[in-house]
């Protein structure tokens, strides 16, 4: 008698086992194609091990199984943005309001204000050591469509 399978919570999970088992495949088939652990698959299939920072892996798997991958792309369980705002009435809450109003994470502003995703969170964090510069605060206020508030560029001018 085969044994039983433990259920999975996970919607990405639950479709590559899906997939895997239609193909008769065990769990140390697809992770030698893969080139990873059985206990790896393993923890994919339960949800405890995301694919959302693993694009290539992702990729293999999609074709491997020959799965959909704009169903599984919606699956991948995206980033939580910040859970802690900072404090109001600093450029860090600015920055955080503006982002979060759009939906957006750090990365897409960081882009359009052409900076690192690390300059935002830190700057959204307030952990800069040095005032971010009128310069870099216009580009990062045109990425989330607020106008800066003449505090932080009056406090840059202050520090020189």
């Amino acid at each position: 008698m085969p044994a039983k399978l433990k259920k999975t919570n996970s919607p990405l999970g639950s479709v590559i086992r899906r997939a895997r088992l239609r193909r008769r495949w065990s769990l140390k088939f697809l992770a030698d194609q893969l080139g990873i652990t059985r206990q790896y698959v393993s923890k994919i299939e339960h949800g405890s091990s995301h694919l959302r920072d693993n694009g290539a892996l992702r990729d293999q798997i999609i074709e491997l199984l020959d799965l959909n991958q704009a169903e599984i792309e919606e699956l991948v369980p995206r980033r939580k943005l910040v859970s802690h705002p900072p404090q109001k009435r600093t450029l860090g809450w600015w920055l955080y309001t503006g982002h979060h109003r759009l939906k957006l994470n750090q990365q897409p502003i960081a882009l359009q204000a052409h900076t690192n995703h690390s300059t935002i969170s830190t700057l959204e964090r307030n952990t800069y050591k040095y005032h971010a510069g009128p310069e870099l605060l216009g580009r990062i206020g045109r990425a989330i469509g607020k106008k800066v508030p003449r505090r932080f560029l009056r406090r840059h001018q202050n520090s020189h």
